[in-house]
């Protein structure tokens, strides 16, 4: 036979090769809608993992803005849920960089025979967004004739404004809202916030729309509105402002009076004045307020800076009258009215009521009368007298004087000051008070006089 060398050929076997071993992993498209300015919303699958039986020690997303294959050893988010095979699961890489290039992609790690392996997914590309300005746009209505016009409603000390954000980014959204200042034309939101003059909107209410009342506003009043929006992304911020409305409060309907007159009444100056205007609500109190004149001083008078207040009574609105007392003599002095009213279960003061400035006479004095003695003796005798008028204050002490005649070699009326003879009556009504007079001389002509001395302001 022939001689030479044979091949042999054994039996034909199938095996897997280590990379069959590691974990299937898929990475997903990344949609641009999941594409933040400094964050990605990425999901992955992990098919299988024949090596370790199914079981998976870790996985998640890898990613690098240099590496175009991102590894374990670059940056990596692990998802810290159980692993379940053939189920996406998603999470969201945060605390990218702005407007930069990433390659992405999901990896799992499983163990087979102590060895740790990785098995990786596709890899993606991504560019982040840039923060960009909110751009804020008034909301307009169609009148159905083709007019636009605004639809923001104002009352006395209220506006309700809506703007939308054209530019919206849920993402980057952190704060909505309204500003505003009675003052500053051009206030920005750092400036409002110092003043307390703004309105903080919920980001999750309306989204891109901006629908908020600003209240207890000032009557009448011109005002400058902005809304506003911020965009953060990091330490990047940035602010967008609508156009500015400019506008004004209407005016308050409160009650008002007129037609007032005044003279002189026991104990003070009498006005009687009316109500030119019942107002929009319901009155609930009326009342007299006044101060010191000053001629250098043309401000209007005010509960805020009035020497003093007081409420009456009133029963018919039309014509009523108030007496002012207290008043100090021979001053100069302004008196005013209020009312109060309630309107929408909210208090208003009206205080734009006609001033008047008088000037104060002297005081009233008590006025005494009928005074008459008896029951004379030879050094004795009993007088009496009666108050006629209390006067403008309160009664401290009534009582007699007297002198001899002569005095000094004249008559005089005796008083208090340049006499050394009176005494005060500590009983008797205010009507009518008497005295006991003794230790007088006999055969003496005498004069005596009733005094009272009288407490004011």
């Amino acid at each position: 036979g022939e001689t030479g060398a044979r091949e042999g050929y054994g039996a034909i076997v199938s095996g897997k090769t280590d990379d069959q071993l590691s974990a299937v992993v898929t990475t997903s498209e990344i949609v641009s809608g999941n594409i933040g300015i400094n964050s990605v919303t990425v999901s992955g699958m992990i098919k299988s993992a024949k090596g370790s039986n199914g079981k998976i020690d870790a996985y998640g997303f890898c990613w690098s803005d240099r590496n175009s294959t991102p590894v374990i050893t670059d940056e990596h988010i692990e998802i810290d849920e159980p692993a379940s095979l053939g189920k996406y699961f998603t999470t969201t890489i945060t605390d990218l960089e702005q407007n930069s290039l990433y390659y992405i992609r999901a990896y799992a790690k499983n163990t087979i025979d102590g060895e740790e392996r990785y098995g990786y997914g596709e890899v993606y590309e991504i560019t982040t967004g840039s923060l960009i300005t909110p751009k804020i746009e008034i909301d307009m209505e169609d009148d159905g004739m083709g007019n636009y016009y605004n639809t923001y409603e104002i009352t006395a000390t209220s506006i309700h404004y809506m703007a939308t954000i054209a530019n919206y980014d849920e993402n980057a959204l952190v704060e909505k809202g309204l500003i505003w200042s009675n003052s500053d034309p051009n206030i920005t939101l750092a400036k409002a916030k110092e003043k307390g003059t703004y309105l903080s909107l919920d980001i999750a209410e309306g989204n891109r729309h901006i629908d908020g009342t600003i209240e207890d506003l000032e009557i009448d009043t011109r005002y400058f509105l902005y809304a506003y929006a911020v965009y953060r992304a990091g330490d990047l911020e940035k602010i967008g402002y609508s156009d500015q409305l400019a506008f004004n409060t209407l005016p308050l309907n409160l009650p008002n009076i007129t037609g007032c007159s005044y003279g002189w009444s026991d104990g003070g100056i009498q006005i009687t004045c009316g109500l030119n205007s019942y107002g929009d609500g319901t009155i609930t109190e009326i009342g007299y307020l006044w101060r010191f004149h000053n001629d250098d001083d043309d401000s209007k008078l005010t509960l805020d800076n009035c020497e003093k207040y007081s409420p009456f009574e009133v029963e018919d609105y039309n014509s009523f009258t108030f007496i002012v007392k207290g008043l100090k003599p021979n001053s100069k002095v302004d008196i005013s009215t209020y009312i109060k009213c309630e309107i929408d279960g909210k208090e208003y003061i009206s205080q734009d009521n006609i001033m008047i400035t008088v000037v104060t006479g002297d005081p009233e004095l008590p006025e005494l009368n009928n005074i008459e003695w008896q029951n004379a003796s030879m050094n004795s005798l009993t007088v009496s007298c009666s108050v006629n008028k209390q006067g403008v204050g309160d009664i401290v002490e009534r009582g007699f004087v007297w002198l001899k005649d002569p005095f000094d070699g004249y008559w005089k009326d005796p008083t208090i000051e340049d006499c050394t003879s009176y005494k005060a009556v500590t009983d008797g009504t205010d009507e009518k008070f008497v005295l006991e007079i003794t230790g007088l001389e006999v055969n003496t002509q005498y004069y005596f006089r009733a005094y009272a001395k009288m407490k004011y302001d």
